[in-house]
Order: structure tokens, then sequence, then C-alpha cells
């Protein structure tokens, strides 16, 4: 006897559907590994920075605590590629600054260097003239180190001893400040500050000599 039973199949209807399923079922795990993905890079990023803003903060703190009795020090804008730089000049820095010139007895650059993205990047480099023309002709060529980049804006201020006020202006004739304040304005919103303390200098306070 002949069975009239068919096989049993998929109808179009079914496999269409089956398909959309699979297909929302596979954006779903993409969109679902690409938030994490997204999360995870901006973890890492907001760590690096908190990272690379500690670590400035101790070469700076470093740098003030080590100023040798005869440094110098000025505070000036200079106009660079993309816009102005507010730029900070040591001289002589600490010997363990000098890592460019190849000898002791080097000048510091800090610059805040506008990175052409609306925001600036704190770099330093070395110098080896203490003032004048050639000072500007081998900040202006030098290889300068990135230290913190997507900084909106920074401000240096200066305290004296017996005086509330801060200096926002400071120059070489301004004599030793008793501690410098730095502040930052960073282009995700945070504003750190920090105070570094600078040494008072005792009456016949000399510099030893260099090797």
């Amino acid at each position: 006897m002949r069975s009239n039973s068919r096989p049993a199949a998929f109808t179009l209807v079914e496999v269409i559907i089956a398909m959309v399923v699979f297909m929302l079922l596979v954006g779903g795990i993409f969109t679902v590994v690409g938030v994490s993905t997204t999360s995870a890079r901006e973890v890492t990023a907001i760590r690096l920075q908190g990272a690379r803003i500690d670590s400035l903060q101790t070469l700076l703190r470093s740098i003030f605590l080590n100023l040798p009795p005869d440094a110098r020090i000025d505070l000036r804008m200079r106009e660079v590629k993309g816009g102005a730089a507010v730029e900070l000049l040591i001289f002589p820095a600490p010997d363990f600054m000098d890592f460019q010139t190849g000898g002791s007895g080097a000048g510091l650059a800090i610059a805040a260097l506008p990175d052409g993205r609306g925001a600036c990047t704190v770099s330093m480099a070395n110098f080896r003239s203490p003032v004048g023309e050639e000072r500007e002709k081998e900040i202006a060529a030098a290889a300068w180190i990135p230290l913190l980049p997507d900084v909106r804006s920074v401000r240096w201020r200066f305290g004296l001893a017996g005086q509330p006020v801060l200096q926002e202006t400071w120059d070489a004739n301004s004599g030793r400040p008793v501690f410098v304040v730095f502040d930052l304005a960073l282009t995700d919103g945070a504003r750190p500050e920090f105070t570094f303390g600078v040494p008072i200098l005792t009456q016949g306070s000399a510099r030893p000599p260099r090797n």
C-alpha cells in the first residue's frame, strides 16, 4: 500500500524567520562585544593618563627640590607652530635633567605645545645657552620629549615667603620662589593642581663644582 505522507521540510517563511532571528542574535553579540571593547579602551586610556599625571608630578617635584643654588626661572609665552606655548625655562637645571646636550650645565624648558587638535602636550627639552638669540635657536630646534598629552591649558604660579598672593608672572630677576603651583586643565574636564616646594637658600650656599 502506497503512503501519501511527504518528508518533513521547512517552508520558505520558516527559513526567512530563522535567518532573521540568526541575524538579530549575531547583531546583538557584535553590539555587546563592541561596547565591551570600547569600555575597555576608555578604562585603559584613563589609567594611562592617570599614570602620566603621576609621573609628571614626581618629575616636577624632583626638579624643584633639586634646583641648583644659582638656578634662574623664566616664565613666558612663545609663539610656536599652531599657536602660543606657555613655557617655563630653568637655567641651570639639575644635573640629572641634562639628557640631551651631552654635558652638565644645561637648561631645561617645560612647555605646553599645541598639538594641532585644539589641545596641547606638556613637553620638555634641553638647551645650553643661558640667554640671547642662541638660546632661542636652540629651544626652537630642540627635540621635545612629550610628557602629558590632551591638556587644555596650563598655569604656573609662584609663592613668596610672607606673601599670601601668588605671582602669575616670573622672570630671572624675580629671585627664588618658596613654592611653585602648577595648574592643569585636561580635555576630559579634570583640573589637577600640584604644589612644589623649593628649598630655601641659606647664607653661604654654593654650587658644587661640576666634573
